[in-house]
């Protein structure tokens, strides 16, 4: 289980993923950290620019669903992780 778990939307990000990703991974130094990106069906992309890397996660959506249901499975999926 991570102490801190940044979860970050994405739509059509290509341009500025890999930076955001670098940037949080520096900024989150020293602590036990995971990043969940979640691309709300992003039409360029936005995935592909993403670096595997085992602190970072990536749910991927056909089309931007609800955000209130985007945020509850996100949580609820966090939360099942964190229990295994």
């Amino acid at each position: 289980m991570s102490d801190v778990s940044v979860v970050v939307p994405l739509y059509n990000e290509e341009q500025s993923v890999a930076m955001l990703q670098r940037e949080l991974a520096d900024a989150l130094t020293g602590l036990d950290y995971e990043i969940i990106f979640v691309d709300d069906g992003s039409q360029d992309e936005t995935g592909a620019r993403i670096a595997a890397n085992p602190r970072t996660r990536v749910l991927h959506f056909e089309k931007m669903p609800d955000k209130a249901r985007l945020f509850s499975l996100v949580c609820r999926r966090s939360a099942a992780r964190s229990r295994s």
